[in-house]
């Protein structure tokens, strides 16, 4: 669209493109000019995953000037293959694009204001450079492990290319530069400046409109196309899996959120062929897979999706609290801040659609968007955690219907040792809580939609009913205390660092023997350490739990009650110890091993 507003050859066709159009009202009043610039357009994605980026990149930079010349040749006064002849080499898309811009200076320069009466090129400022999907040729190249560029990345060509656009710059010649893609990468590089004098509009208010269908829009649409009765169910489930987007930080500007264009435009389409689409995985709606490989894959990044994915009571997910925002990512390393800092992860997802800004405190919160976004995402850490979902919905189901946890914390601790041991991050209590729930309880992607409210240990002010999590069901009630023994504070013989240690655990399968295992700085073992009393005891809350007289209470109504320990030992193992009625531990500790889930029965 900026296309056919800004560029001259469009100018017969002016009044049949926007004539009506808010756009026009402007242009009325004199607050902008249409038609003022000859179009160059730079469509990275013709890049992407080339075997040779270099010469595929120059390619793309040729090809686009010879459509300039094909399109402007009538206006410059020369024949387009006089222009691609003279002007355009083949191996030096650069020094090409250097004479393009020459071209069009000298003849902006040389016509006196007489010439300039009937002249084609009157009142042309100079060239409008509309750079498509920029960072596709950096995110192809990208190496979803170790972050780094894979081999083969153009990084000189393209420090070069945006260098080449700043130095042409001026009156007469590149005048105006807007560049579109997911990421804000930075135009500039080791080697060379590149373009420096970008300016970031992605969070601009007046810009929020543009990026997204509100929700008057949607529902004016489906009016036209459904009949009355479908209307209010279809709307809904396009809030549910396509809405929630927000794109302005600032508290005091008052955006609806918005849905996803792309997607409900395929749906109005077919709507209007009265044929089939699926919400749950609509077409033009994927978060980049290796981006989200590559999300998964880092434990913060992880982390931080695991506390989005939580759940609240109506089902929406809950915001998370982010300190800044990266406003640009460099073309070349960006390995040390995504290793160390989560605000560049929240960032990267902020940008990518996997996290938007919470509409009710956007300057301090992001959240996930919808249920597609969710599913998109819970399926990736199922998936890197090696975990198969029929599995987990057989748990829940199982779960469900007997009260019995058991099968899916023996999901949980095959998904921790799923992955290679990850050195220097380690979750306390709480967030293997947040994960269990929010991955393997509450999968977003789940098929099996179990009756129960889930209700964490801050939902609760009363400090005697407060465990990590509390799972009601209409037949019976669990509660879930999750406690931690660090990798680094065990004492296992043989081992000399961290990684050696979570490889003996890997290969411990006798309960007495893990348990036997002292911890450092404590003089006892894992044993000692849960069966210690007083103001030691590891399993007091869920005593208190068990005890409460309102869970007490709920459970005189028919309810089965159920507390556990859940201990998480090095990030590898997991013991469960049952809590019984009467506050005492009902069996020894069990050691949970993963096994294939038989088919139940019912």
């Amino acid at each position: 669209m900026l296309e056919q507003f800004h560029g001259l050859q469009y100018k017969p066709y002016y009044e049949s493109l926007f004539g009506g159009l808010d756009i026009a009202r402007d242009v009325k009043d004199g607050k902008i000019t249409p038609n003022q610039y000859l179009i160059l357009k730079l469509d990275f994605s013709k890049v992407s995953g080339a075997s040779d980026p270099d010469e595929s990149l120059t390619n793309m930079i040729i090809n686009a000037l010879k459509t300039f010349y094909a399109s402007y040749a009538p206006y410059l006064g020369m024949e387009k293959k006089q222009l691609i002849d003279g002007f355009v080499i083949e191996s030096d898309a650069l020094t090409s694009l250097d004479a393009c811009v020459r071209i069009v200076k000298n003849m902006l320069f040389d016509k006196t204001d007489i010439e300039w009466k009937d002249h084609p090129l009157a009142g042309v400022k100079g060239i409008y450079v509309l750079i498509d999907e920029y960072d596709t040729v950096r995110n192809a190249y990208i190496d979803s492990d170790t972050f780094p560029w894979m081999k083969g990345y153009p990084q000189k060509l393209l420090e070069d290319l945006y260098s080449t656009i700043r130095a042409c710059t001026g009156p007469s010649m590149i005048r105006k530069v807007f560049i579109t893609g997911i990421e804000p990468v930075t135009l500039t590089g080791p080697l060379k400046d590149g373009l420096n004098m970008e300016i970031n509009v992605s969070f601009e208010p007046e810009l929020s409109g543009l990026c997204g269908i509100t929700h008057g829009d949607a529902h004016a649409a489906l009016r036209r196309l459904l009949s009355d009765g479908s209307v209010e169910k279809e709307l809904s489930s396009l809030t549910d899996f396509v809405n929630g987007y927000r794109f302005c930080p600032d508290n005091n500007v008052d955006i609806e959120p918005v849905f996803n264009t792309a997607v409900c435009l395929n749906y109005f389409q077919r709507c209007l062929e009265d044929t089939s689409f699926n919400l749950h995985d609509p077409p033009r709606s994927k978060i980049d897979e290796t981006f989200l490989k590559m999300c998964v894959s880092s434990p913060i990044a992880r982390n931080s999706l695991e506390e989005a994915l939580r759940q609240n009571s109506d089902g929406t997910f809950s915001p998370i609290k982010y300190s800044e925002l990266t406003q640009r990512f460099g073309l070349t390393y960006m390995g040390a801040a995504l290793k160390k800092q989560p605000s560049a992860w929240q960032s990267l997802l902020l940008y990518h659609g996997g996290l938007t800004f919470d509409s009710k405190d956007p300057s301090k919160h992001m959240k996930i968007a919808n249920h597609k976004v969710a599913r998109r995402i819970a399926a990736a850490i199922l998936d890197y955690y090696g975990v198969d979902q029929n599995d987990v919905d057989q748990a829940v189901e199982i779960f469900a219907s007997t009260g019995n946890i058991t099968d899916l914390l023996t999901l949980y601790q095959h998904g921790l040792t799923g992955f290679d041991w990850e050195s220097n991050f380690s979750k306390n209590g709480e967030l293997h809580a947040n994960t269990f729930d929010s991955i393997f309880l509450r999968n977003p992607c789940s098929t099996f939609k179990p009756k129960f409210a889930v209700k964490t240990g801050r939902s609760y002010k009363d400090e005697a009913r407060r465990v990590d999590l509390v799972i009601m069901h209409p037949r019976h009630v669990t509660g879930l205390q999750w406690k931690t023994i660090p990798l680094n504070d065990l004492e296992i013989k043989n081992t000399f660092d961290a990684q050696s240690k979570a490889y003996a655990l890997d290969n411990i399968t006798n309960v007495n023997e893990l348990l036997d295992i002292k911890i450092n700085r404590k003089d006892q073992t894992i044993k000692d350490w849960i069966y210690a009393t007083g103001k030691d005891s590891q399993y007091s809350q869920v005593q208190r739990f068990v005890r409460s007289l309102e869970i007490i209470r709920i459970c005189y109504n028919g309810e089965k009650l159920r507390g556990y320990l859940v201990v998480v030992v090095g990030d590898r193992k997991v013991l469960l110890c049952e809590m019984g009625t009467d506050g005492q531990l009902k069996y020894p500790p069990r050691l949970l091993e993963y096994r294939k889930l038989p088919i139940p029965k019912f």
